[in-house]
C-alpha cells in the first residue's frame, strides 16, 4: 500500500483511501472488479489484470481534483502570510504614524470604555493616554526617545507602515549604584488587521535589541501602562515576562479609569 502522503493529513479518510488507492464503495471501478473477479476461478486471467489496471487508472485520475485542490489551497495560505520588517522610523512617516495613533490608539481606548466613559471627548483620552507629536519628535530626535516603524512588505507592493514601538530612556533616583535605569514604552500599537500574526512580537524584539546596542545599562527593566480593562494586550504583556507592579487612575469623561503598571525585570540583561 503507497504511504499517505504528508499534505493529506487532514483529509478525511475516505478520501484519504482513495489517494492510496483503496476505492470507495459507491466507485464503478470496485463495481468492475466485482463483476471480473469470478472470472478468475475458469482460468480467465486476462480480465484480472484488465480490471487491476482499470482499477488504479480510474482511481488514481478520481483523486487529482482533490491533491490539485489541497495544493492551491496550501498555496493561497503561504501567500496570505504577511511579512514585516521593523526600522527606526524616519520624518516623512509622520502623517501615517498619527493616523495609527488616533485609530487604533485614541479610538480603540474610547471605544472600550464606551460604558463607562460615554461622555469623554478624543482629546480627553489623549491627554489621558498622553499626547504626542509625531512630527516634532521625528524633527527634534535625541537619544533618550526612540521610535521604530512596522512595516508590512507584499510582493509587488510598496511597503505600508502598519505599526510602531516608541519608548523612552528614563533615570531617577540618588545618582551612584542606587540610581534607577529603565525604559519607558510609552507606545506599541499594531493596526487592527495585521494583530495576532506576530507583528507585535517582531516589534518588542526589535525593541530589545534596540536598548541593548544603544542604552545596555536600560535594557534589564522594561516598564509600561496598560488599561485595566484592555484584556488582551495584558494577557499579551504576561507572555512576554511582564508581571503587575501598582496601578494609577485618570479622569476621562468625568470616570475613572485604572492603568495598570507593568514591569519586565531580568538583571542577568542588564548591564552594570
Amino acid at each position: 500500500m503507497l504511504p499517505i502522503p504528508y499534505k493529506m493529513k487532514n483529509v478525511p479518510f475516505s478520501e484519504a483511501l482513495r489517494v492510496v488507492g483503496v476505492p470507495s464503495l459507491d466507485s464503478p471501478t470496485l463495481w468492475l472488479a466485482i463483476v471480473c473477479m469470478p472470472l478468475s476461478f475458469y482460468g480467465d486471467w486476462i480480465s484480472v489484470v484488465v480490471c487491476g489496471v482499470a482499477l488504479l487508472v480510474l482511481e488514481r485520475w478520481s483523486c487529482a481534483p482533490l491533491l490539485t485542490s489541497q495544493v492551491r489551497q496550501d498555496a493561497a495560505t503561504s501567500k496570505a502570510q504577511p511579512r514585516f520588517t521593523v526600522c527606526a522610523a524616519e520624518a516623512a512617516d509622520a502623517a501615517a504614524l498619527t493616523s495609527l495613533y488616533e485609530q487604533d490608539y485614541l479610538h480603540a481606548h474610547r471605544q472600550m470604555h464606551e460604558k463607562s466613559s460615554a461622555g469623554a471627548s478624543i482629546k480627553e483620552w489623549q491627554a489621558a493616554l498622553g499626547p504626542i507629536d509625531f512630527s516634532e519628535l521625528l524633527m527634534n530626535s535625541s537619544d533618550e526617545v526612540r521610535l521604530l516603524k512596522l512595516e508590512c512588505i507584499d510582493d509587488g507592493c510598496d511597503p505600508s507602515l502598519v505599526g510602531y514601538i516608541l519608548y523612552e530612556l528614563r533615570e531617577k533616583g540618588p545618582r551612584g549604584k542606587g540610581r534607577q535605569r529603565f525604559c519607558e514604552l510609552v507606545n506599541i500599537v499594531v493596526c487592527s488587521k495585521h494583530r495576532g500574526c506576530g507583528a507585535g512580537r517582531l516589534l518588542f524584539e526589535a525593541l530589545c535589541s534596540d536598548v541593548a546596542s544603544n542604552a545596555p545599562r536600560h535594557i534589564g527593566d522594561l516598564r509600561l501602562f496598560v488599561a485595566e480593562r484592555n484584556a488582551d494586550p495584558r494577557a499579551w504583556y504576561t507572555r512576554l515576562g511582564f508581571a503587575d507592579a501598582g496601578w494609577q487612575t485618570e479622569c476621562v469623561g468625568g470616570s475613572e479609569v485604572r492603568f495598570l503598571r507593568m514591569m519586565f525585570k531580568n538583571e542577568r540583561l542588564g548591564s552594570k
